[in-house]
Parts: structure tokens; sequence; C-alpha cells
């Protein structure tokens, strides 16, 4: 692997890459793993210290150290809980009320701001293990078109279920999960009491799927929403009213859309295209994805790699290039068009 002093040789002598083929091959079998060390590249939060096994035990509690997936949050000895059980998420539960303990929630752990535990001591309760009471993470009804989900639910698990629900079967037979995240690894559990994932045109949030939320209270009671009036204020609720054991939420039938990508400049992309590609009735969803620094001159590079700032005549945002992503509605489009399928 390249050392920083030989990729800043390399910027230094650029002309004996002819053209920018060589030169990108030649990072990626060089810099793999390069650290650069530019003050905004370092990670904000504390290094996770402490690596704790998740226990034997649905119910005992064990110290760790506390860091979320973005290393943006991180609390140093907290109590964690791995339970298996509603029972288990009970008995924590009241252990913490009689010991006046503040108990937090966690599944994969990708929320971006502090919504985990506030101090050292809390107690956390990650539900990576929750399964339904029969054992199964995911469970569909195809009559009512609905998904029961466990505490431990992914967006992966439920894709794996859909999937193999509709191997086989013709499109207009088939299910999906309206405004569903593209990503895996996200707790559904997580998506829905963070209000996260809304995609298309006059979609909701994957929260507003949700037609019942079992949960356990702060009194360590299991208790059972499904009228709207509750679900409104359950459904987005940031676990603030107790630990999800389970939830069940609307399916749609499948449908086909057509995928437009296209990379246009900051400067080129203004906020009238915009406006003018939201107002077209034709396109369900647009996706605006910027990596910044993709236009950053070599000098900028070897100025980052030096911990040096980056000048103005180096690097200017507005050459960047985005990445839009438009999904249309498809003519082969079946049911209700302004569902959200996996692509």
């Amino acid at each position: 692997m390249a050392t920083k002093e030989s990729v800043i040789s390399l910027l230094e002598n650029q002309d004996q890459f002819n053209s920018p083929s060589k030169l990108r091959r030649w990072f990626e079998t060089q810099v793999k793993g390069l650290e650069p060390v530019a003050e905004h590249a370092k990670p904000r939060a504390t290094p996770i210290a402490k690596i704790v096994q998740p226990p034997a035990s649905g119910t005992e509690l064990v110290e760790e150290d506390f860091i979320n997936w973005g290393k943006t949050v991180s609390i140093k000895k907290v109590l964690a809980g791995y339970p298996f059980t509603r029972e288990d998420v009970q008995a924590i539960i009241r252990r913490a009320k009689v010991e006046g303990k503040k108990v937090r929630v966690a599944g994969q752990k990708h929320s971006w701001s502090p919504v985990f535990c506030d101090n050292p001591g809390d107690i956390i309760i990650y539900t990576q293990r929750l399964k339904l009471p029969e054992g199964k993470t995911v469970e569909l009804n195809p009559i009512d078109k609905t998904a029961r989900l466990s505490g431990c639910a992914s967006s992966g698990d439920l894709k794996a279920c859909l999937d193999e629900y509709n191997s086989g079967k013709p499109l207009q037979d088939q299910l999906c999960l309206p405004s569903n995240a593209i990503a895996k690894k996200f707790s559904m559990c997580g998506l829905v009491t963070c209000a996260c994932h809304g995609t298309g045109r006059g979609q909701p949030t994957i929260s507003e799927w949700v037609t019942e939320i079992q949960l356990i209270d702060a009194n360590g009671e299991l208790r059972t929403f499904n009228s709207e009036d509750q679900l409104k204020a359950v459904r987005a609720s940031l676990g603030l009213f107790g630990v999800i054991v389970e939830f069940t939420i609307k399916l749609q039938p499948n449908f086909k859309v057509k995928i437009k990508n296209y990379y246009p400049k900051i400067r080129e992309f203004t906020a009238e295209k915009l406006k003018e590609k939201l107002n077209d009735p034709k396109i369900f969803s647009v996706q605006v994805y910027w990596y910044p620094y993709n236009s950053i001159s070599f000098d900028g590079i070897k100025h980052s790699l030096q911990g040096k700032p980056v000048q103005k005549h180096e690097w200017d945002a507005d050459d960047d290039k985005l990445w839009v992503r438009e999904v249309h509605y498809s003519e082969a489009k079946y049911g209700i068009a302004k569902v959200y399928a996996y692509i």
C-alpha cells in the first residue's frame, strides 16, 4: 500500500499518467485504506473503549461503552440489556423503575442524532434478539396484505420475506412495502419511531403505514395501540411511549418503475430545474446525492493529505457533480401506482 509521501510524490509528477483511467487504477490498487489527516475527516465521537458480548440471559444487564454506527454519539458505561422476549423487556423496565434509572432503546444504531442514552449508568435495551412470540422475525398475512414485525426486524428481513413470497408470482399477486428504505441493515422499529424514509410524490413516511403497535410501557405493562388517534401519537414517538416489541404494517401490490440517472454540476442544477422535476406528473420521486470534493484538483488532494487547508482555486463546490436519480412511473405498473417498489 502506498504511503502519504508516495501519493504526494505522484501528484507532483502526475504527467507520468497520460490518461485518467491509469491514474484511477493506480489509486484503486495503491491507496486503499489510506487514512486522511484533515481535521474534517476525523470521527466526531470517542472510539468505543469497551466491547462486551451479549449475555446468555435476556434480563441480565452488562456495562459497556455505547457508540452509534456513524460514530457521532458515544456514552461511557451504560447498562445494556439484550432481551429475547417481551417478558425479558418487562423485567428490565421494572428493575429500572425500582432503581430509578432511565431507559432508552437501540436497534441497529443508525441514528445520527442523540436519541439513545443520555448519561452513564442509564439502561439501553437492544432489540436485536427480540422476536415475535412464535419465534419469527417477520410474519406475512397475504389475505389482509399486512406484515407483523418483531422488535429485531430489519429492513432487509422484511425485504427477504417479501422476496420469498413474491418469487414465481405474477406482478399483480406480489406485495411490497410503500416507502421502504433501500438499505438492508436499518431497524424497522427505528424507521417507524423516527418517522424516516418517506419516498415519492405524496408518499407518507414508513411510520404512517403502521396499523398496530404493541409495546412495553414505563410500568412494564404490555400495551396495544391500533386506533388512528392513538397511532398518530405513538408511531413517531422516538421511543418515548415504551419499547416496541411488535408492530403491524400495511402492504400494497407491487409494481414497476423506471430509473434515470444523470450527473450535472451543482451550478447547473438550479432550484428552478429541481422545481420543474418535482412538478412533473410523470416523475414519482427525485433523489439528489452530493459527494463533496469530487472536483478537487490534484494540488488540493496533495494539500489535504498533508493536513493543509484546501484553497479556493483548488476546489469549488459549484464544480462538484451531483448524482440525480429520477424514479419514473412505468407503463407496466400495476395496482396502486404511487407506491415505492424495491429497486
